[in-house]
């Protein structure tokens, strides 16, 4: 199999690198072991059960163009060199290749109590969350959601979260734990500070400059505070899946 260019990934950067190429009227090849594209913007309202998860799914063969050939392999390894990769047992071949594979979550050594830690990077997580936090809200007597990361999808998820606890009628804390110095600082001023004030009137604590230090499945241990009986959720900590192949690079 030959492709002089190949795409990895049918995430909106794919998608978009597949309709740009499509005014070259050559063969594409877009390698994606899914069926559908996943709007990723909304899965903190289907972790909130706002949303039914086929809202948010659409078949990649209504959305790219006639040029390019959906091939549903995973890409397992890439040699640069070589100009090649492998995907299903079979390599291809490359004149120019595109990663855009999106990314997986890299927990950072919390590798204990992985079952009640809940990170939002797929459709699946958004449904576990969805699901485990309906459980929570029934058992706990204050409920208290602690968001490992401050930005705008740690945000958007902890106030889906609070909604969704209103709705149910009760009261749920929420701390939102950023090592970062101050709240999404790569904002203007005057915005940053229309989201504290947003944040403050809907109870949010913020503990900028702060790192979770522990977790023992209940309890989280954040600085110096430490926080019971919590519902431990986060923005992952992300490195990209793809790895290139040693096998000619020599290193």
């Amino acid at each position: 199999m030959n492709g002089k260019t190949v795409v990895i990934g049918g995430g909106f950067a794919g998608l978009q690198a597949c309709r740009a190429l499509r005014r070259s009227g050559e063969e594409t090849l877009l390698f994606d072991p899914r069926e559908s594209a996943l709007m990723l913007p909304a899965l903190p309202d289907l972790a909130a059960g706002r949303v039914e998860p086929a809202l948010l799914c659409r078949p990649l063969s209504e959305m790219l163009p006639g040029n390019v050939l959906h091939i549903r392999q995973p890409v397992t390894s890439i040699d640069l060199d070589a100009r090649t990769l492998t995907a299903g047992g079979e390599t291809v071949a490359f004149d120019t290749l595109l990663i855009a594979s999106g990314s997986v979550t890299d927990f950072r050594g919390f590798n204990e109590h992985r079952d009640r830690m809940y990170h939002l990077d797929s459709l699946e997580s958004a449904q576990r969350i969805r699901d485990r936090f309906g459980e929570y809200l029934r058992a706990a007597v204050r409920p208290h959601v602690v968001m490992a990361g401050g930005g705008y999808t740690g945000l958007e998820l902890a106030l889906a979260l609070f909604c969704r606890s209103a709705s149910k009628g009760k009261a749920c804390r929420i701390t939102i734990v950023d090592p970062a110095p101050d709240i999404l600082p790569f904002l203007p001023e005057k915005k940053r500070d229309a989201i504290r004030r947003f944040l403050a009137a809907h109870r949010v604590t913020l503990l900028n400059g702060t790192r979770v230090s522990g977790f023992d499945g209940s309890r989280v241990t954040a600085g110096t505070q430490v926080f019971e009986d919590v519902f431990f959720a986060g923005r992952p900590v992300r490195r990209s899946p793809c790895r290139r192949s040693r096998e000619r690079s020599g290193g």
